[in-house]
């Protein structure tokens, strides 16, 4: 699991050093992200050691209870991405939290879109030839996924070393495929994944 932690500190605003915003600081792996919480205080509030606002007053107990929420919640998005597999990155945990929607693209799509664009190019920059291979593969591919998981599509960010030897093995076996040809199919799926997935 990735290496995360959430800081939280106080960022003097401009042209008034005794007022300051608190920033959220996510760091996952060595690289992180800033996040403004919205809420502002007076510069000599913020306790840099422990990471909050300084003092017991009804205010203060107010302020980070709103904080240790946020940090709660962020961490519930951090789980809710570990369980679903998914990447976990600044970014997505930051769109997470946000509530921002990562563009989505589906094995299935991606495939079908590549292979639409080739086939115009059919005569320019490829043969029917390669074109045809590519619309066989798009079909086995469709049939793995209905035989191994019984789904019609899959979004590629969920697609996984183990999700290519699995289909490998179908290539083999189940389609009965000699080792060239599996070799060919694997590549061309390769190339939808490195297309669209990263």
């Amino acid at each position: 699991m990735e290496t995360y932690n959430v800081l939280f500190y106080a960022k003097k605003v401009k042209n008034n050093s005794t007022i300051s915003t608190i920033y959220l600081r996510i760091t996952i792996s060595s690289k992180r992200t800033e996040i403004s919480t919205g809420q502002m205080i007076k510069t000599s509030q913020w306790s840099i050691k422990s990471g909050k606002i300084a003092g017991n007053t009804p205010h203060a107990k107010q302020l980070n209870s709103f904080l240790e929420g946020i940090r709660s919640k962020l961490f519930e998005c951090y789980t809710s991405l570990f369980s679903e597999g998914r990447e976990i990155t600044c970014q997505s945990l930051r769109n997470k939290y946000l509530g921002i929607e990562e563009r989505k693209f589906t094995l299935i799509e991606a495939f079908k879109d590549h292979n639409s664009k080739m086939k115009e190019l059919i005569g320019k920059e490829f043969s029917k030839g390669t074109w045809e291979r590519y619309e066989t593969s798009l079909r086995h591919t469709q049939a793995f996924m209905k035989w191994n998981l019984n789904i019609d599509d899959i979004d590629v960010r969920y697609i996984n070393a183990g999700f290519v030897a699995d289909y490998e093995f179908y290539l083999r076996t189940v389609r009965n495929c000699s080792n060239n040809t599996a070799v060919k199919y694997i590549k061309n799926f390769q190339k939808i994944m490195i297309l669209f997935k990263f």
